[in-house]
């Protein structure tokens, strides 16, 4: 993640971080459907390097991963 990502949220109120993980966690969730199991790869996907920044890309992969600095929700 770019630097000064890391800064800003070091600063941030925890409730709002937590709030806007969970809250883009959820947007992925359907109430009434059984959720798709996970891949079991899930790093295999392509990223368009030539498109996405290194920072982001990184960042996808460790969401992918599931890695992260909240583990609490």
């Amino acid at each position: 993640m770019c630097q000064c990502f890391r800064y800003m949220d070091k600063y941030r109120d925890p409730k709002q971080v937590t709030k806007e993980y969970l809250m883009k966690k959820l947007k992925k969730v359907h109430p009434f459907k059984k959720p798709d199991p996970p891949p079991m790869f899930p790093n295999a996907f392509r990223i368009d390097n030539r498109r996405v920044p290194s920072w982001l890309r990184v960042e996808m992969k460790k969401d992918r991963l599931g890695w992260g600095r909240i583990n609490d929700v």
